[in-house]
């Protein structure tokens, strides 16, 4: 059996969009699609995400999503659950040089 690991990636397209969400938080509007956006591609990415970026993470997003279900009108909303760090990452193997 051949292992198929990950691709790896730039760790600085992980801390923008953690830096990105962390924005939405002194901000006076959310946009919806950007917020959405954004927590998709950490979803698609949780591999890569250290437990540094967890605490982070875990930390506001909950907040930002109840903001998000008081301040927008939508009768659907995505539940998601807490992010958490998956065993197998070693940084030095899965980062791409900047």
């Amino acid at each position: 059996m051949i292992p198929d690991p990950p691709a790896a990636v730039r760790r600085s397209s992980i801390d923008a969009a953690i830096e990105k969400l962390a924005g939405f938080e002194g901000a006076e509007q959310i946009s919806r699609i950007q917020y959405h956006g954004t927590l998709d591609f950490l979803d698609l990415n949780r591999f890569y995400l250290s437990q540094e970026d967890y605490n982070v993470l875990n930390n506001f997003v909950p907040k930002l999503g109840e903001r998000m279900r008081r301040e927008d009108e939508a009768t659907v909303w995505i539940v998601r659950s807490a992010f958490q760090p998956h065993p197998s990452l070693r940084p030095e193997l899965y980062y791409l040089a900047e």
